[in-house]
């Protein structure tokens, strides 16, 4: 009984010891951060009232990973569950926290412009997704240090609806909807 007291005590001074000199890192560190950027200019998306849902039909979708070899991987989706066609970009402000906020800026970037059509015959009136892959260099502080993420959206532009969209189903190869996503400007550093 008295061996396993000391066996006990001893585990428990070693895991002591071991964890307090075991160093203790700051960051993202290569974890995978996921935020949803509502892109509706309406204040219902942009900012809801407090204990409700945010109320957007259209997004970015980021997956937002700050490598500590400074590699940012932030594949995203768009999606679109309105009839009304979107274009926009969203910009990622990223800053550590040294003490008083709201800390250093460690990366300031743009994505590239995307539109997408709005949903239609040819999605079944669901909701319309595109994938977009994007990784960039960056300095591995991001990594390292960065605490604080923010992404908004800018530029955003209404495209409408496209009756071809709307009916394209219904009319069989007489109309051919094209639903991809097209890139209008690349990504930009600030």
């Amino acid at each position: 009984m008295f061996t396993n007291y000391l066996f006990l005590l001893s585990l428990a001074v070693f895991g002591t010891a071991y964890s307090a000199s075991a160093q203790v890192t700051s960051g993202f560190q290569n974890t995978v951060n996921n935020y949803s950027v509502g892109m509706n200019p309406e204040n219902e998306c942009r900012h809801p009232a407090p204990g409700t849902q945010s109320a957007c039909s259209q997004h970015f979708n980021f997956h937002f990973t700050a490598h500590t070899d400074g590699t940012i991987t932030a594949p995203f989706e768009i999606t679109n569950d309105s009839l009304r066609g979107f274009c926009g970009r969203v910009h990622i402000v990223v800053r550590d926290r040294p003490g008083t906020p709201p800390g250093n800026v460690l990366l300031d970037v743009k994505s590239g412009k995307y539109c997408i059509p709005g949903k239609g015959a040819d999605t079944d009136y669901h909701e319309r997704v595109q994938h977009v892959d994007w990784t960039f260099k960056a300095s591995p502080d991001v990594g390292l240090n960065g605490h604080d993420l923010y992404m908004v959206g800018e530029e955003y532009e209404d495209t409408g609806l496209k009756l071809a969209d709307l009916i394209g189903g219904a009319l069989g190869p007489v109309i051919k909807v094209i639903g991809v996503v097209v890139q209008i400007g690349k990504a930009i550093g600030i």
